[in-house]
């Protein structure tokens, strides 16, 4: 019957962990949560790699610079758009070499450059007649990117969860029907996968006639909400003035996370929307373990394939395949994470 809230058990039988937020000694680890700890853990691994990544390459660099103590002149053969130009010298043993090398400052084919070299590996080359930050400069960026990300996406995580443990204004009384969503062309989220939102109306009981619409509020995926029928009884917690609902519970007492502000009309424009569950009655409802590593594959792949072929270098593939896996993942769990498939 719509206006009801249906349940695998009876009201007396409901573990006190399954209600989510407030009841049970276990009410902290909820659904929720375990997705924000898994997509912060893999953006916290990504960034760890990078940050390790950065740091090798800036041991290396330096550990080379010093080794570097014959010098000798060089001839610039080729001169690229990214500053790197290409030499042609003569060692110390009269053996002839051709190397790149990474300069700052315009140079031109032809000129003569002073170079440094390891007498024992000449295969890397530094300039000594000048500066050659550029080199190390891509490595601080890299090691900067690794922490800002790393603090950006704790923080988005905390102040996302933190939501569930603030009240706002006294409970309001509405009635909730689930919709799922995917962003169309036009959206302007970063999400993956579906979304899942709820049409929030007047309570049945409220003194206004007919059907009148609150607004549209997207939400994080719960199991409870596989149970959702049209029009149950919910409460919003927040401030309906300024659109900001902090959380919305069920009937039984699960809370349900929102994302972003309520919507007064039905976002057409940026989501295509459709009356069912997020998960569409898939295998997936109360493990996301499945969707969540074919989020990851998909992201591995795309991100390995797409800095292996940017960078010409097919030995930085592993740090995309990290980076994308992290994003992805990510972008699937701050959508919402409903429990289905990429590309489904």
């Amino acid at each position: 019957m719509a206006g009801t809230f249906s349940s695998d058990r009876a009201p007396s039988e409901t573990a006190p962990g399954d209600a989510g937020y407030p009841g049970g000694p276990r009410s902290w680890w909820r659904p929720e949560t375990r997705v924000a700890v898994l997509a912060l853990a893999t953006a916290l691994v990504a960034a760890v790699v990078v940050a390790g990544f950065s740091c090798r390459g800036l041991w290396a660099y330096h550990h080379a610079r010093a080794r570097a103590t014959a010098q000798a002149n060089g001839t610039i053969t080729a001169v690229s758009s990214d500053g790197t130009i290409r030499l042609r010298w003569t060692d110390g043993a009269g053996v002839a070499h051709t190397r790149s090398v990474d300069v700052d400052g315009p140079r031109a084919v032809g000129e003569k450059i002073r170079i440094a070299y390891d007498p024992a590996a000449p295969a890397r080359i530094f300039p000594a007649d000048s500066g050659d930050t550029s080199a190390i400069t891509r490595y601080y960026l890299e090691l900067a990117g690794a922490v800002i990300l790393a603090v950006l996406y704790s923080l988005v995580w905390t102040a996302r969860l933190l939501r569930l443990r603030s009240t706002g204004q006294p409970g309001r009384p509405a009635a909730a029907t689930l919709w799922s969503g995917k962003a169309s062309m036009f959206s302007r989220s970063p999400g993956a996968g579906p979304s899942t939102w709820l049409r929030l109306i007047e309570s049945p009981g409220s003194p206004h006639r007919g059907e009148r619409e609150l607004g549209w509020q997207r939400v994080m995926w719960n199991p409870a909400l596989e149970r959702l029928e049209p029009r149950t009884p919910v409460t919003l917690s927040g401030s309906m003035t300024t659109r900001s609902l902090l959380a919305i519970t069920l009937p039984d007492g699960t809370r349900l996370l929102s994302i972003g502000r309520l919507r007064r009309r039905r976002p057409d424009w940026r989501w295509n929307l459709d009356r069912r569950p997020a998960a569409d009655g898939r295998a997936f409802k109360h493990r996301r373990v499945v969707p969540a590593l074919s989020w990851a594959l998909l992201g591995a792949t795309t991100g390995g394939v797409a800095v292996g072929l940017v960078s010409g270098h097919w030995m930085y593939a592993p740090l995309g395949v990290i980076v994308g896996a992290a994003y992805l993942v990510n972008a699937w769990a701050l959508t919402g994470g409903a429990p289905r498939l990429p590309l489904l």
